[in-house]
């Protein structure tokens, strides 16, 4: 039916890291990552034949790869980058504005959603401040705050980036958004970080871990850990809860 909400989540895009097919199975760069994930929100666009009461756009952490021009995350563990910093952070800004542009053609008010990664939490919450300003008439939760929630009717959705123990998944929710929780039918957490998808109960919570939109660095195949990619959008009704989930793979 018309006047469901549509959530969108952008987890681990990675956007700078360098990988090369001989020694990761598959080449990422640049302009592979705007490639895929421009593509992904244009099938979401073209998919979408329903007007929708709201968008949430809701990015779940490491947008970009690295957070200084030192070639490391925030914590200081070195990557393999596609170029100089100021070249990542403007291809990123591009890409990321691009796809607001396209979610417009939705003609449904836009919120944009942001939660810090554990690669970019300085960078990323610049980028999303940057983004801020250029789309005046998008709302933004740019705050700090690295677990957050959207509340719609019967629905809580938790968002964040999940670089914590899964011990505290769910908890977190329950405790800091108690009214909402009480008031809701339909709960569920999106996360990203482990760079696979999966699905579990914890403390009572169902928690998904979504695809991750990146290709493999060095570490990640050497590690011999292996994901499907891409990207996920969710249909919410706020009465009967969830209609509707879109897979775009890479």
């Amino acid at each position: 039916a018309d006047g469901e909400i549509l959530e969108i989540d952008t987890a681990d895009l990675h956007c700078g890291l360098l990988s090369w097919k001989s020694e990761t199975g598959s080449d990422y760069d640049l302009k592979i990552c705007s490639q895929r994930f421009l593509s992904a929100i244009d099938d979401i666009v073209n998919r979408s034949k329903k007007k929708y009461k709201k968008i949430y756009f809701c990015s779940l952490g490491d947008i970009l790869h690295i957070d200084n021009d030192k070639q490391t995350t925030t914590n200081g563990t070195f990557q393999q980058a596609d170029g100089r910093f100021a070249k990542i952070y403007d291809f990123a800004f591009d890409m990321m504005n691009t796809a607001l542009q396209k979610l417009r053609e939705l003609n449904a008010p836009i919120e944009y959603v942001y939660t810090c990664g554990n690669h970019d939490r300085n960078v990323g919450y610049m980028l999303v401040k940057c983004l801020q300003v250029a789309n005046p008439d998008i709302t933004f939760d740019v705050s700090p705050n690295p677990q957050k929630a959207i509340h719609f009717g019967n629905v809580l959705v938790g968002v964040t980036h999940g670089d914590f123990p899964v011990k505290n998944q769910g908890t977190w929710l329950t405790n800091d958004y108690r009214k909402e929780f009480g008031d809701s039918r339909f709960v569920e957490i999106h996360c990203g970080h482990i760079h696979t998808e999966a699905m579990k109960i914890v403390n009572g919570v169902a928690v998904r871990w979504l695809l991750p939109q990146c290709g493999n660095s060095y570490w990640e195949h050497q590690m011999a850990y292996r994901s499907d990619r891409g990207l996920q959008a969710f249909v919410w009704n706020d009465k009967s809860g969830l209609r509707e989930q879109m897979y775009y793979y890479f």
